[in-house]
């Protein structure tokens, strides 16, 4: 077996959390790792690190052609709604944009609706998301402009969409929230936590999706971000949603991302006793109102 066919076996028989760690060394042989990951992407064998590699090997410019080429002839029927999110944002930071084509079965943002009924209807699960990932209550108010875009995409008036936030604003101040959503109500009653362990916390509000599975959510978390060298110092990092922990990592290091001056960590789920103390929690007290950056350091 040559080099790069141990550098796939050994890949493909990693944990996700370890499978990261041998995306550069397989992306090093170039155009006969552009063939191997077009062959992982036909059969759908894990995807989502085979994209990775590609991104990688088209940094590239003498290999970015070849890396395009495969990830832009995907066929992306019956692709998870997550692998064609990650093709495009691939494919755009290669300068490469994609077209989807009718009947892809990639979920486009509902049409608005005349409908008053359609306006006074509860909310669902999946809009609060929305509305709550986009504009965190405990952040600033969203601006009209941005409430009547965010009313456009979901169906709804702004006048709704304004409500519920000021809804959920009042209630992580101190205040009484009207909605009847258990799931908002679970986000926004979590029990604060106090961090006593070197933290980076990382805010995924706009990234996080409820169906995410625990490989997409470390994914999403780990990279990639504008991070100092204050990032060496943190043991551990905290997936945020609306200030609400979703997940604890154990941080085992840091590598270079291909975006110029971002770093992604490589790491695992951290044992019980982390886990244990912080998913679930709210660490918003640890998140300056007004501070939409997505990454604060806590004793690190």
């Amino acid at each position: 077996m040559s080099e790069l066919d141990d550098l796939l076996a050994t890949a493909a028989e990693a944990s996700p959390a370890d499978r990261i760690r041998y995306r550069d060394p397989i992306a090093s042989h170039g155009d006969a790792a552009t063939r191997a990951m077009a062959e992982w992407l036909r059969d759908r064998r894990h995807p989502t690190f085979a994209i990775r590699v590609l991104e990688r090997i088209g940094s590239e410019p003498a290999h970015r052609s070849a890396a395009v080429s495969v990830l832009s002839a995907v066929d992306r029927a019956g692709l998870a709604e997550h692998l064609n999110g990650d093709l495009e944002r691939t494919l755009a930071l290669l300068g490469h944009t994609m077209r989807l084509p009718r009947g892809s079965g990639v979920d486009r943002a509902p049409r608005a609706s005349s409908s008053a009924e359609r306006h006074r209807a509860g909310w669902t699960e999946r809009e609060y998301e929305t509305l709550f990932g986009r504009f965190p209550p405990e952040g600033p108010r969203p601006t009209r402009s941005a409430a009547e875009q965010l009313a456009s995409e979901l169906g709804r008036t702004v006048e709704a969409v304004e409500w519920q936030w000021q809804d959920a604003a009042e209630f992580v101040r101190g205040g009484t929230a009207k909605t009847t959503s258990q799931q908002l109500m679970a986000w926004l009653d979590a029990e604060s936590v106090e961090i006593t362990d070197p933290m980076i916390l990382v805010r995924i509000n706009r990234l996080y999706r409820p169906d995410m599975s625990p490989t997409e959510l470390y994914d999403t978390t780990r990279r990639s971000w504008l991070v100092g060298e204050r990032r060496e110092g943190a043991r551990y990092a905290l997936a945020l949603y609306t200030g609400r922990v979703l997940e604890s990592y154990q941080i085992d290091g840091w590598v270079k991302a291909v975006e110029p001056g971002r770093w992604e960590f490589i790491g695992r789920v951290a044992d019980d006793p982390i886990r244990d103390r912080y998913v679930g929690r709210t660490v918003k007290s640890y998140l300056v109102a007004g501070n939409q950056h997505p990454i604060v350091y806590v004793g690190c």
